[in-house]
């Protein structure tokens, strides 16, 4: 495996913003005047990442960034997170690659396959080079800001009996004693942040000699995007921001029981409204308060062994059920599904509930897709500093929300989080475009509608029949909209198809569910 190594110093520029004034303060000699934040890129070859094995050498090149954890600190430890870069597949590519901006916050791109396939066939990449990169605290990064014990105990914490106060006092505990492990082991947790993440892709633009880039970026990863484009907005030659997350929102604390709710309110009114929908379930409100009701007062036990060949049972209360929508929500398939698990559950028949609670529901029988600990504490650096944290919390469907433990992690007097933090939503002229799906439980169209007062260069685009990550498919009218505005990000796009597209086709036939989801498990297995 060769490893090539190039250190290239940060160059001294002025900088009116704050964060910048701070990282380049001086343009002397940088090892008495200013912060050192030299970045080292590695390329190794063959590319290390299982991941991207099966494509051709001259398609990728790999490497890792080498950067500070903490930019505001001259005695800072080291670490380093990996790069790909996936070739156009045309020879005349375009000068201006693209950049894919995971969320979370603690996605690991370089960690999936199913990244590498996608991009390396994508539209977007035909003229473009593609780069991913996994950031600071992910997976396959140095260090994983992992959670050993939160990781073991998941399985059981999910499948056992608990009221969801008791499950959340059970995560919140080991997450604080996974971020004080953390933190008493040297790593500084102020460092995983958006604003460090952005800095770290302004560093690898610069090493990788591109003059401009476009950011695409999913969730938690548009906010990142937003911070890039504010530190580098001549490096940014266009915003492309699926499923927006505002600055100054806290959509994992006192926001999160009112954006699942508008989720689900949103499927049972495009229900009501749809024909067959409403005929095949003309009571599904009522019948939705009774699955809430008897699962709350009698907790179902159900199997979960579609992939294993032991069988794992699950206790579902109503927070559980609640928590299997949110997660299908997030698919323009599942969505569709929404109803018909509703009916199906309230008629007392319960085998849709487990399949769907085995392949859609994240935990217990999954293993999980990101380090916990990089979720705790970029959350906690960015959305909660030392501010209070809001106790009105929207009482639909009982002030359910899937991070309702995030308020108790972020309070742990061990850890303090600066109230400096930025939450203003900065003001920038980079040409955008927001895409935001009718149906997200995570992400509603209100966050994408707050940033078109601050992005003056910014259309939006809301996307009928999705829930969140508009553009996951990559195949939808969206996709051809979005490759039309990376082409020409300060004219005019053609949307048309926008207009064509329909509201979710509600499936209505629970055992037709039961047997595309068994279906989808037998392939699996033979795989």
């Amino acid at each position: 495996m060769k490893v090539t190594s190039h250190t290239i110093p940060t160059p001294c520029r002025s900088a009116t913003i704050a964060f910048l004034v701070l990282l380049l303060s001086s343009c002397g000699d940088t090892a008495n005047n200013s912060i050192d934040d030299r970045t080292v890129w590695q390329i190794v070859n063959p590319c290390p990442f299982p991941a991207a094995a099966h494509l051709p050498g001259d398609r990728v090149t790999c490497g890792y960034m080498n950067v500070p954890e903490s930019r505001s600190r001259l005695d800072s430890a080291r670490i380093r997170f990996p790069v790909a870069v996936i070739h156009a597949r045309q020879e005349n590519r375009k000068r201006d690659p693209i950049v894919f901006v995971a969320g979370g916050p603690g996605a690991a791109p370089i960690e999936s396959k199913s990244t590498f396939d996608l991009f390396s066939t994508h539209l977007f990449g035909d003229d473009r080079d593609v780069i991913i990169y996994t950031q600071r605290g992910g997976f396959g990064t140095e260090p994983e800001l992992r959670c050993g014990d939160l990781d073991t105990a998941r399985t059981e914490i999910y499948s056992k009996d608990q009221t969801l106060s008791e499950r959340d006092k059970e995560i919140a505990d080991l997450a604080i004693g996974c971020l004080r492990d953390l933190s008493d082991r040297g790593h500084d947790l102020n460092a995983y942040s958006a604003i460090e993440n952005a800095a770290d892709l302004v560093a690898i633009r610069k090493r990788l000699g591109i003059s401009q880039w476009n950011l695409l970026a999913v969730s938690y990863g548009t906010l990142i995007a937003l911070r890039a484009a504010e530190l580098d907005p001549d490096g940014t030659r266009a915003l492309l921001l699926d499923s927006v997350v505002s600055p100054e929102s806290d959509l994992f604390m006192s926001e999160a029981a009112r954006n699942f709710a508008h989720g689900l309110e949103t499927v049972l009114q495009a229900c009501a409204s749809d024909t067959d929908c409403n005929t095949a379930f003309p009571h599904l409100r009522a019948s939705l308060a009774r699955v809430i009701d008897r699962t709350r007062e009698m907790p179902l036990s159900v199997p979960l062994n579609s992939h294993s060949n032991s069988s794992t049972r699950m206790t579902v209360n109503w927070h559980d059920v609640l928590g299997l929508i949110h997660w299908m929500l997030y698919n323009e398939t599942t969505l569709a599904w929404v109803p018909a698990l509703i009916d199906d559950v309230a008629a007392g028949n319960d085998a849709t509930l487990a399949i769907l609670l085995d392949r859609v529901f994240p935990a217990p029988s999954r293993p999980p897709g990101s380090s916990s600990g990089t979720f705790f504490a970029v959350v906690c650096r960015d959305q909660f500093g030392t501010r209070e944290v809001s106790t009105t919390v929207d009482e639909r469907y009982r002030g359910f929300a899937i991070t309702s433990f995030m308020a108790d992690v972020c309070s742990d007097e061990h850890i303090a989080y600066p109230a400096e933090a930025s939450r203003e939503t900065p003001r920038l002229s980079v040409p955008s475009l927001l895409l935001s799906g009718a149906f997200d439980p995570m992400t509603p169209g209100i966050y994408a509608e707050h940033l078109l007062g601050a992005l003056t260069n910014a259309r939006l685009i809301r996307v009928p029949g999705f829930g969140h990550s508009t553009l996951s498919g990559y195949t939808a009218c969206q996709t051809l909209v979005a490759a039309d505005f990376l082409n020409n990000p300060g004219g005019e796009i053609d949307n048309e198809c926008i207009g064509t597209l329909k509201p979710p086709e509600f499936e209505t036939s629970a055992e037709s569910i039961r047997r595309l989801l068994l279906q989808s498990a037998n392939k699996e297995r033979a795989n």
